[in-house]
């Protein structure tokens, strides 16, 4: 096993190098000894080592806990704190910035190595964890139905994101609700109530449910009890899908034979009823545009003897898979130059069996060219931001400057002699107040009014769904920084700006990750921004290089007293975390 590089912070130096020495007999590699926190922080982000060994208490102005704090937020390395102190403030205070270990002088060599590699496995074992979770988190938030939970009251405790696509509302509106209270019929709230009380399951149980605006659908419930981890009751969880197209086909397919076919004739969407032999029993008049046959030459015959066998091999598992397991299939095809969405419901006869099926052909092709000219068009759009502001700066120098230049000339004519150039002296005033003007225009043109009417988080989501999305990035949002002052988020807006547009032309990344955090120990804001992309050699990196702009990045940080911490390697993707400092006109 290779051993790990190592980040030694210690002011008094025979410690440090008895402490090297033994790390180094271990395996392990002494990446440098420093002795400040500021050096600590500066060389954790140059070497980026496995783990940081941090004395509390160091040379200079700065502690080891104040730079444990900083590479906490700056950087994905454990800090393991090495010391003599052991009083309950300290130990509090250290606490506070979430190290790995805390252990104290004078150190036996085992004990060193023992929590040495101890912080060094659950800190893999930490990454891994995180993995877990952000794979959970992304299949939670993407799944299609609502999945829900309640307490032992029926109360819901947790409700996915999907609720706003299905019925209209924000997760945080209807936590501390009880679930049936979205039932429309008390009747099948009751009996929905009673089997999962009961220890029963609901099992695709459909009903009535009610959206945040009063409207109604219909839902398919499949629900359970769950245990706790000492194996009592703990409440139900469960998925609610919404079938209210398949209801209004149900609906549609139930009424007589000739409002059938006046309903599907309308519909612009291929439609039709097939046997599960895929015999056609009825049809609208947009199938027989799209197979290219008369309605009567369809009625009867198989649907699989008009289509090319890859598509009539196509459709057969579709509507297999449609039997089988008793509920809509859907899946996508292509025939030629256009794209096609397919729906496939299965329909049960009087008898409970499944006889016939539903299916929808809906031509997408118009949507997907709709899709890709949005796509376009934001590139355009991010092109054209930036000849504004090459315009704004034409502007200024053409007509505000111009204008001020005249205003002085007019006054310093006025000085010679007051009288004689007293109209000049008015001209001069109306040349001042032509150039407020169009400094004011000026200014409201270049001015983020979205950063101003919605603050920073909403206009960072916004940002990334226009910006990364629109270029086929996945993007996942830990925004939690509150209202800070406005100074402070257009300057961290002007950040994520800086930090996206790199990504876009040089990363090739598929997924990024934005968090803006403030962390528990100091009064700071921390924005980090992750990508999976290719990468780069940042210890080789030279900042004036063309597309990358990360010295616009710094000093921007550095002129509000912040810091800018780059994680790279090629192939493993990039980390910028930028670290700001609240304080006197940031609090």
């Amino acid at each position: 096993m290779q051993g790990a590089g190592v980040i030694i912070v210690e002011d008094e130096a025979i410690i440090a190098t008895d402490m090297g020495a033994v790390l180094q007999r271990r395996g392990h590699r002494v990446l440098a000894t420093v002795s400040d926190a500021d050096e600590a922080v500066a060389k954790t982000g140059e070497l980026w080592p496995d783990i940081v060994l941090m004395d509390i208490v160091l040379d200079g102005e700065k502690s080891g806990i104040e730079a444990a704090g900083r590479i906490a937020a700056l950087y994905d390395v454990p800090v393991l704190f090495v010391t003599s102190h052991a009083d309950e403030p300290t130990v509090r205070q250290a606490r506070e910035t979430g190290p790995y270990g805390y252990i104290l002088k004078p150190i036996s060599d085992p004990e060193l190595i023992i929590s040495v590699e101890m912080t060094l496995y659950r800190h893999a074992l930490d990454r891994r964890l995180r993995a877990s979770e952000e794979k959970y988190r992304r299949l939670f938030d993407n799944i299609r139905d609502v999945f829900f939970r309640t307490d032992t009251s029926g109360v819901l405790v947790l409700i996915s994101p999907s609720v706003r696509r299905i019925a209209g509302y924000e997760p945080e509106e209807i936590l501390g609700c009880e679930v049936v209270g979205f039932f429309e019929e008390s009747k099948r709230r009751d009996e929905a109530r009673e089997t999962v009380e009961k220890g029963g399951y609901l099992d695709y149980f459909e009903a009535r449910l009610r959206r945040k605006d009063g409207s109604l659908f219909w839902g398919s419930i499949s629900a359970q009890s769950y245990l706790d981890s000492r194996g009592n009751w703990a409440g139900v969880e469960g998925t609610i899908r919404d079938i209210s197209a398949r209801k209004r086909a149900e609906g549609a397919l139930r009424e007589s034979e000739e409002t059938l076919r006046s309903l599907i004739n309308a519909n612009p969407e291929a439609l039709f009823l097939i046997d599960t032999k895929g015999a056609i029993l009825a049809s609208n008049e947009s199938l027989s545009k799209y197979l290219g046959r008369r309605a009567e030459e369809l009625i009867g015959s198989c649907l699989y003897n008009f289509l090319p066998p890859p598509q009539a091999e196509l459709f057969k598992k579709r509507v297999e898979e449609a039997l089988r397991t008793a509920g809509p299939v859907r899946f996508e095809h292509r025939d030629g130059g256009s794209f096609f969405t397919d729906y496939v419901y299965p329909i049960a006869g009087r008898n409970g069996a499944l006889s016939r099926l539903a299916v929808f052909i809906t031509d997408v092709t118009d949507h997907r060219k709709a899709v890709a000219e949005i796509k376009r068009l934001s590139s355009e759009i991010m092109t054209s931001q930036e000849k504004e502001r090459q315009k704004v700066a034409r502007d200024l120098h053409d007509g505000v400057g111009q204008t001020i230049i005249a205003a002085k000339l007019n006054f310093s004519a006025f000085q010679k002699d007051r009288r004689k150039y007293r109209d000049r002296f008015d001209t001069g005033l109306r040349f001042i107040d032509k150039a407020s003007q169009e400094l004011r225009e000026v200014y409201t043109g270049l001015y983020p009014s979205i950063l101003s009417d919605l603050g920073l988080e909403a206009t960072v989501r916004w940002y990334a769904k226009n910006y990364l999305e629109a270029n086929g990035i996945e993007t996942a949002l830990n925004l939690n920084v509150g209202k800070l002052p406005h100074d402070l988020e257009v300057n961290l807006y002007r950040m994520v700006q800086e930090i996206f547009s790199n990504i876009i032309r040089h990363s090739g990344a598929g997924r990024v990750a934005i968090e803006l955090s403030r962390p528990v120990t100091g009064r700071a804001v921390v924005l980090a921004v992750e990508d999976d992309g290719s990468g780069f050699d940042a210890d080789g990196l030279d900042e004036t290089k063309k597309g990358f702009g990360l010295s616009n990045l710094r000093q921007r940080a550095e002129t509000l007293g912040g810091e800018v911490g780059i994680s790279s390697r090629p192939g493993r993707g990039t980390r910028i975390a930028v670290w700001i400092p609240l304080g006197g006109n940031h609090e």
